[in-house]
């Protein structure tokens, strides 16, 4: 609550620390505003799924999102639309689609009274246990890490965007990062289903069945991966198109989005490997793997390549990382497989 209320009073810097300029701030502050207060009801979503899943039911967490996601798809047309409200209507339909989800993942526990666990108001004000909260933050650590250095990131990059190309390039980017979570979202649910069941196994000692978690999860998001690749690769104008009719960005977003998708077919195998780190409870590995990619590859690569390729510098920034990065998860893997082999 304190950290969303220092955001909504200070929406216009952070805003700005993004790349917002005069001519994209009020849509950003606009939309912001809303979007801010959902989500926080996001945040008890995925903590509540997140649970359930960790109980071994992945089908009532899927219902839940697939939920939430139709009704902000149908909400939004109406909203935008129908009702008149623009940008504003978007952030009230997202809204109202992550609240809606937050109270179904809630009565789970308590109306449907379904899950192991037993949520009640009496357990929520116990003293907190601090050896589980360490072992938590530990553990999440790396999820964070990652989703800090995506926003460091983002800083860089569309800073680096708008004084490279403009505001032309920023939007080519939101196109081509909305095409690329087609593919890393279902990479993270490939990741998220992997990650229990390596933790219930390492746990018992079982490795032989982490083992062929490893290899599953690896050989699966290798092909989904390349699948991707040749259908972004070989159609990117056509996938851009879907989202502008504007040439002019279709031909930068094309030639971007074909530049961006060369490391397609490794990347499932570096998102595998740091969640194989996090779900064995090595904390500072999974950190390490959870931060290379973005804040030790990309973002100097956003500062370096530029300078000498331009605009293609800023494509060419993120197969270099994703390159990078999946050369020190494979050697870190192989040890780690060798290790378990020899247990």
């Amino acid at each position: 609550f304190i950290i969303y209320s220092i955001a909504y009073l200070n929406l216009r810097f952070f805003l700005k620390m993004f790349g917002a300029n005069q001519e994209i701030m009020p849509y950003a502050f606009d939309y912001a505003s809303v979007a801010l207060i959902g989500s926080f009801f996001l945040n008890i979503l995925f903590v509540v799924i997140n649970a359930i899943r960790a109980e071994g039911n992945a089908k009532y967490p899927m219902k839940i999102q697939l939920i939430a996601a139709g009704l902000n798809i149908i909400l939004n047309p109406i909203f935008i639309f129908v009702l008149g409200w623009g940008i504003v209507g978007a952030a009230i339909a997202t809204s109202i689609s992550q609240f809606l989800g937050a109270v179904l993942s809630i009565l789970y526990y308590t109306l449907l009274n379904k899950g192991v666990l037993k949520l009640s108001f009496q357990e929520l004000i116990k003293k907190p246990d601090m050896a589980i909260i360490k072992e938590t933050f530990a553990i999440g650590a790396s999820s964070f890490a990652r989703q800090s250095a995506t926003s460091i990131m983002t800083i860089a990059l569309n800073n680096a965007l708008l004084f490279y190309s403009g505001s032309l390039a920023v939007a080519a980017f939101g196109v081509i990062y909305r095409l690329a979570m087609f593919v890393f979202m279902p990479l993270f649910g490939i990741n998220q289903g992997f990650m229990p069941i390596v933790g219930y196994n390492y746990g018992a000692k079982n490795n032989n069945r982490v083992l062929q978690a490893i290899k599953a999860g690896s050989i699966y998001s290798t092909i989904f991966c390349i699948i991707a690749f040749f259908g972004y690769f070989f159609f990117s104008e056509f996938f851009i198109s879907l989202f502008t009719p504007d040439k002019e960005l279709i031909a930068i977003g094309s030639r971007g989005l074909k530049i961006m998708v060369i490391a397609f077919p490794v990347i499932g195998f570096q998102i595998i490997g740091s969640g194989l780190y996090q779900a064995m409870g090595k904390a500072w590995a999974a950190l390490f793997l959870a931060l290379s990619r973005q804040i030790l590859f990309l973002i100097p690569l956003i500062l370096i390549l530029p300078q000498i390729y331009g605009l293609d510098g800023i494509w060419m920034s993120f197969p270099a990382a994703d390159m990078m990065a999946v050369v020190i998860t494979f050697f870190m893997v192989i040890y780690q497989i060798r290790k378990l082999k020899r247990m």
